[in-house]
């Protein structure tokens, strides 16, 4: 079972409380589960950079303990 604590999720809920406007964008693409645990996961292309909305959610992510990670993909 994948869960996400209170604490955690009410965080998420107070983030985008607080300036509806400036946090709706920027979220992860993906939310990958595994063994019982889940994590974030930015997807960026070739030439593609983390935009600053995302590097706001990222901080929101560390201080709610949220596990989060940039996935870099290469296509030849």
């Amino acid at each position: 079972m994948y869960t996400i604590s209170y604490q955690q999720l009410a965080g998420l809920f107070e983030v985008i409380l607080e300036d509806i406007r400036a946090y709706r964008a920027g979220q992860p693409d993906v939310i990958a589960f595994k063994n019982g645990d889940f994590m974030w996961c930015e997807v960026k292309g070739p030439g593609d950079k983390l935009q600053h909305n995302q590097k706001r959610w990222m901080k929101h992510f560390e201080r709610l303990n949220i596990s989060y990670h940039v996935c870099y993909v290469n296509h030849r």
